[in-house]
């Protein structure tokens, strides 16, 4: 029980250590982004419209995406203008489109970065990683046969530069379970459950605290169903997830999911498969962690250097930077534009460089309490702040060097809670639960 605590309050919490990736654009021609603005009917439903945008996204390798409930934005490259083309015409097709724009130029860094994103989320799906949350990519389906297993797991947000793109990139390691009927409810009232009625969680049930998929927020369970809920639409929903998450799972029956954030509460239903145990991503041994989330760094770096950026070719990745390390030193620089570009030297660039060395997952130890005389007399020569690299993370903000060209915003967000019981793993890779 002693190594099982120990190992939780060593332990940093969930995407912890952050990289900085700098990815060039495909040629210095590369053309300006063209936007087209399509004005559409209220009488649209949102999902389908998010729904359709997503499919046309990913057939069309562009970015099609609902801004506001009457309108939708098409994102491209010149030589993109056919493919545009067939956008527009899908969406014709499928709502009533009360004013097309004229095309223009895009100069907003954020349309940009949001472009980016639809692209490289795309591209995540097409490699068979799934998003969940805001951009948190992971290496799994999330079957109920793969509970138990560990899975390569990113946090990568994306900033616009003059001359490129950067990521910020968080890698790590996960596994996560769902809860089984006869945990959350009695056997006599499991035989009302199979009946069809609705089966009311006991209070006194251990593990109620859940995590929905794919937007992982936290709850807790409040009931079961067989049946579907009267006046869900889940179908529509299930849809959506496939093509913005790429989540497509089967589910037993449905789960009635109690939230409450800042004071205001809600309650829904979901299908089963979509509802996690506990904190829904945890973290496995260290000795798993550290080889497994360089793993992932790495197949992010080939990832997003090897396919088609708007059809205008790969990026080419620069630069690999820890925000851990002190000014920000390149953990991983490109070996140099002479080099044959058909070779892949992105694993021996980052063996040589030593870039595990920089993955840390143990918790920080706070700093000795102390109280000094002139504290306690309320003067203080030194009032400049010191941060750690934890620190920085929960600013809305972080200052880069002059290299960069712009302020990179990190989104803020609290950690995910982690389970307070880790076990051995097995053999097979899979946990005693």
């Amino acid at each position: 029980m002693a190594s099982v605590l120990h190992f939780f309050f060593c332990t940093k919490k969930m995407f912890g250590n952050k990289f900085l990736v700098r990815a060039h654009l495909p040629s210095p021609s590369f053309h300006p982004f063209r936007l087209l603005q399509l004005s559409v009917s209220d009488s649209s439903s949102s999902i389908e419209i998010e729904t359709l945008c997503w499919k046309l996204s990913r057939r069309w390798r562009l970015a099609c995406f609902h801004p506001s409930p009457s309108s939708v934005f098409i994102i491209y490259q010149r030589c993109q203008n056919e493919e545009a083309a067939r956008v527009v015409e899908e969406l014709a097709k499928s709502m009533a489109i009360c004013k097309l724009g004229e095309e223009e130029e895009v100069r907003s860094a954020i349309l940009i970065a949001r472009a980016v994103e639809c692209w490289f989320r795309s591209l995540m799906m097409e490699k068979s990683w799934r998003c969940i949350g805001e951009s948190t990519f992971v290496d799994s389906t999330f079957a109920v046969d793969e509970e138990k297993k560990y899975f390569h797991a990113l946090n990568a947000r994306v900033q616009s530069e003059i001359d490129g793109i950067v990521f910020i990139v968080s890698p790590d390691v996960i596994w996560f379970i769902r809860d089984k009927i006869t945990d959350l409810v009695s056997s006599w009232t499991l035989q009302s459950f199979h009946d069809g009625n609705v089966a009311l969680v006991e209070k006194d049930r251990h593990f109620t605290a859940c995590v929905t998929l794919p937007s992982l927020h936290s709850g807790h369970i409040l009931g079961l169903s067989l049946l579907n809920p009267v006046g869900e639409k889940f179908k529509l929903l299930e849809e959506l997830w496939k093509f913005k998450h790429g989540l497509s799972l089967l589910s037993d029956y449905y789960v009635n999911v109690h939230f409450s954030y800042g004071g205001q509460e809600s309650k829904t239903w979901l299908p089963s498969a979509f509802v996690l145990r506990g904190s829904g991503l945890c973290p496995p041994p260290q000795t798993v962690r550290y080889s497994m989330a360089l793993n992932a760094l790495n197949s992010f770096i080939n990832t997003i250097g090897c396919l088609d950026f708007f059809s205008q070719g790969p990026l080419k990745v620069k630069q690999v930077s820890s925000l851990e390390s002190p000014m920000m030193q390149p953990v991983w620089k490109a070996v140099g534009t002479s080099c044959n570009e058909n070779k892949n030297i992105t694993d021996e660039c980052i063996t040589s460089q030593n870039l595990h060395l920089t993955l840390d997952f143990r918790a920080q130890k706070p700093a000795p309490s102390f109280t000094s005389a002139n504290r306690m007399l309320g003067y203080d020569k030194n009032a400049a702040a010191v941060w750690t690299s934890d620190e920085i993370t929960k600013n809305t903000s972080l200052l880069i060097p002059k290299s960069f060209n712009e302020v990179v915003h990190v989104a803020t967000k609290p950690p995910l809670c982690q389970s307070q019981i880790y076990q051995r793993a097995k053999g097979d890779g899979t946990l005693n639960i």
